[in-house]
């Protein structure tokens, strides 16, 4: 599941709600994703989960299988309650949460 919301969170550049929610007035009157947020959006959760490759392997070793699983769980809980539950929306706490997610 986890390659696939890798892959999926840049799908929402094309969603009218998010352009909305996130973007700004282009010069046709319609809302959109600026070019630099878009590339965040797409390499944050790669970037996250390279980063988590290298942090995994000293973890696990020090805390063990199971406890590593459980704590790599509750940290990806957190950051989809976090992402669920903000009250201002903004592009930047998106794409910092994008990337604890996937670490």
């Amino acid at each position: 599941m986890e390659s696939f919301d890798m892959f999926l969170n840049g799908n929402f550049v094309a969603l009218d709600y998010f352009k909305k929610t996130y973007g700004v007035i282009a010069e046709d009157g319609k809302y959109a994703i600026p070019t630099k947020w878009q590339s965040a959006l797409f390499q944050a959760g790669q970037c996250g989960a390279f980063v988590g490759v290298f942090l995994a392997g000293p973890v696990t070793n020090r805390l063990g299988y199971r406890l590593t699983v459980i704590f790599a769980l509750v940290l990806m809980n957190a950051t989809i309650f976090i992402s669920f539950f903000v009250s201002s929306p903004s592009m930047e706490i998106f794409s910092i949460n994008l990337l604890i997610m996937f670490a």
